[in-house]
């Protein structure tokens, strides 16, 4: 597996198969962005708009 972007283009429905897929590879800096927000309890508003740039 290559290292993943930093910043990979979000789309609007992530694939939903059992396994991971390429998108979650390309994704999983996201997905830790997400869990560290979690974690620190962040605002989800700033959240989306940082990580998920919506």
């Amino acid at each position: 597996m290559q290292t993943p972007p930093l910043e990979p283009h979000v789309a609007a429905c992530a694939p939903t198969d059992p396994p991971l897929t390429s998108y979650d590879e390309e994704h999983l800096v996201t997905y830790w962005r997400l869990l560290d927000a979690a974690a620190d309890g962040a605002d989800w508003k700033e959240v989306a708009r940082i990580a998920l740039h919506i």
